[in-house]
Order: structure tokens, then C-alpha cells, then sequence
């Protein structure tokens, strides 16, 4: 909106627009009562109270704020309940049942198959070691032929090659 300058004066922005029309005549608003007008720092601030209603603004979040507090606590207790009914309901354990955490009794399943195969032939080594050690005592009394060469071909071999029915081709 454009200034008025009569006379070199500038004029308030919010005075009438039209100067040849009486102040009865002038449209008139909130905005435009003097009462309504606040003036900080040499700029006019002024606002149209009809607008908008601070005080049921600020009346309506402190309700909200309530009614959210009040829903908060009540499932609060709620949730209370509902845990105190749940221990209540719990059934009692019989003295004859077993505690947790107790083990299975034998034969359990391998957790650790690796490990069980490696303390298992931890064990078993010293006997093997003894077997060996028997055979090559036994080997050792056994009266060998001089000069004789291992046979070329294992009995089982030719047991195959004369058993024409297992499909098998040489």
C-alpha cells in the first residue's frame, strides 16, 4: 500500500484510505481501533483478535496434555493388573518335577560333535596302541617264506571278475 504524503508528511499506515469520506463513514475493524494497536521499537504491530483464540488454544493442549497423562496412568495400571493376575494364575509346580536347567538323562544328543570324536579318541588311543602293538608281535612270530612276493591279485578281486552277474565290466 502506498503512503499519503500531504504536505511532506508521511502517514500511518493504518489511517483511513480514503481522507474525503467522514470518520463515520470509514470502514472500521478491530485492527484498526487504537486500542488494539501496540507499538514496539517505532513499528506498529497490530493483529486481528477474531482471528484466532489464544485462549482456547492454550486451554484445548492443557486439556490434551491432561487426557494424555490420564491414559498413560491408566495403562500403567493396567499393565500392573494384568501381571499381578498372570503370577496369581500360574499353576504350582509339582515336587516331583524337574528343576530347569537340569540336563536330560543319558543318552542326551551331541552339542559338539567335533569335540566328542577328538575326547573319544583320546580315550581310545591307548588300546589302539596296544592292538598295533600285538600285531606287529604276532607279525613277527609268523614264519615267513623266503623270496615270495605278494600276490598280484586280492581274493576279493577275483571274486569279482568271476561274477558275471554283478555287472560289472574288466
Amino acid at each position: 500500500m502506498a503512503d499519503i504524503d500531504h504536505g511532506g508528511s508521511q502517514t500511518h499506515p493504518l489511517e483511513p484510505t480514503r481522507p474525503d469520506v467522514p470518520d463515520a463513514a470509514q470502514p472500521r475493524s478491530v485492527q484498526s481501533h487504537p486500542g488494539h494497536l501496540h507499538e514496539e521499537d517505532g513499528h506498529v504491530a497490530a493483529h486481528e483478535e477474531s482471528d484466532v483464540n489464544i485462549r482456547a488454544i492454550g486451554t484445548f493442549i492443557v486439556v490434551l496434555f491432561t487426557f494424555g497423562a490420564v491414559v498413560c496412568l491408566g495403562l500403567l495400571l493396567l499393565i500392573n493388573m494384568y501381571s499381578r493376575q498372570a503370577v496369581a494364575a500360574d499353576p504350582a509346580v509339582s515336587p516331583l518335577a524337574v528343576p530347569s536347567g537340569t540336563p536330560p538323562p543319558e543318552p542326551r544328543l551331541l552339542t559338539d560333535e567335533p569335540g566328542a570324536l577328538r575326547r573319544a579318541l583320546a580315550e581310545d588311543e591307548p588300546t589302539l596302541r596296544n592292538i598295533d602293538a600285538a600285531k606287529q608281535a604276532v607279525v613277527g612270530t609268523l614264519p615267513a617264506r623266503a623270496g615270495t612276493a605278494a600276490p598280484k591279485e586280492t581274493p576279493g578281486r577275483r571274486a569279482s571278475r568271476m561274477d558275471t552277474s554283478s555287472g560289472r565290466r574288466q
